[in-house]
């Protein structure tokens, strides 16, 4: 049997690529900065909902701006090991809005079946 010229895989990762890549915003005046981030993949869904994800809403909240704030060039924010910090000291209702709009964009369930259908 001959080996397929374009893998699944391939076209499966190069046909939702041009929306991965659109990047969202959200202005924190308090932080001075606006903080970035691009589409949702599974591994960011597995670092804030899979068996090692943190428990409680406000860890979560603190994961989820770990893995996806970006800045305008696509550089990450915040190392995992700052988690603790910004979970003790940063001001909770800027965690809660930031982690909110960038949960705000995650694909919805009912999404996939249409996406499965295209």
């Amino acid at each position: 049997m001959s080996q397929p010229t374009t893998r699944l895989a391939d076209i499966a990762s190069s046909e939702w690529a041009s929306e991965r890549n659109v990047k969202h915003s959200f202005v924190v005046e308090k932080w001075q900065t606006t903080v970035y981030w691009s589409a949702w993949t599974m591994a960011d869904y597995d670092a804030v909902f899979g068996p090692t994800a943190p428990r409680g809403n406000n860890g979560r909240a603190v994961r989820v701006i770990v893995t996806k704030a970006q800045d305008e060039n696509g550089k990450p924010l915040f190392v995992a090991p700052e988690e603790d910090q910004l979970l003790s000291g940063a001001r909770p209702e800027i965690v809660t809005a930031l982690a909110a709009a960038i949960v705000e964009t995650m694909p919805k369930a009912d999404g996939a079946k249409d996406a499965a259908k295209n």
